[in-house]
Order: C-alpha cells, then sequence, then structure tokens
C-alpha cells in the first residue's frame, strides 16, 4: 500500500493471517482491535539502509543488488517486465499503465545520459 490511508483500506481487507506491505505510511492500528487478524504489516523502508548511516546494512545492499541482477542474467528470476519504453514516450507509458493495459503491471524506461 502507498500511504496511510491506502493502508488502513488494505488493513480492512486483510483476512485472518493476512499480509499487509506498507511503503510510505503505515495505517494508525488503534483502530483494530488487537490481535484478531494474526495481520502481518511490512515496512518497505525505501532508503532506511542509506539514513541509518550502517555501514554493513548500506554494503548489505550492493550484495544483494548483485545477487538479483545475477539471478536476472541466469534467468533464475523473471523481473516481469511488461514493456520497455524510451524517456520521451513516458507520459504515454504511465497513461497504459492507469489504464492497466501494461502486461505485469510494470515499466521499465530507458533513461540515457547526454
Amino acid at each position: 500500500m502507498v500511504g496511510s490511508v491506502s493502508a488502513a483500506d488494505g488493513f480492512d481487507m486483510l483476512a485472518f493471517g493476512g499480509d499487509l506491505v506498507c511503503i510510505v505510511g503505515l495505517p494508525d492500528f488503534s483502530a483494530w482491535p488487537p490481535f484478531r487478524l494474526a495481520a502481518s504489516v511490512h515496512e518497505i523502508a525505501l532508503g532506511a539502509a542509506h539514513a541509518s548511516e550502517d555501514d554493513y546494512s548500506i554494503r548489505a545492499l550492493g550484495r544483494i543488488g548483485d545477487e538479483v541482477i545475477g539471478m536476472v542474467a541466469d534467468k533464475t528470476l523473471n523481473p516481469m517486465v511488461g514493456e520497455i519504453a524510451e524517456f520521451a514516450a513516458l507520459p504515454q507509458a504511465l497513461g497504459r499503465l492507469k489504464r492497466r493495459e501494461v502486461p505485469a503491471g510494470k515499466v521499465v524506461v530507458r533513461v540515457r545520459q547526454s
């Protein structure tokens, strides 16, 4: 979920033992009685390793990235890219995403340095 409001909406939809993944904000848990759903809430803390200034965690990001790239190269991990678009076509690609016209729901945009 993206944002506290959509996270709260998502929490309302959870079944027993369900999982909620939050990217930008967590729901206000005071609205739900504890120990009723056995829910798992996962915070995707983008940039937290860098913000922590913990050298081990920052180096781990590099190792994880290398491992993921290796799996994509070895074809043991499918990145599920639905479309590859040039940077100039970004507005049209975003429109296709919004209309759910992109297979796998993911667009990779080529950005070229000048």
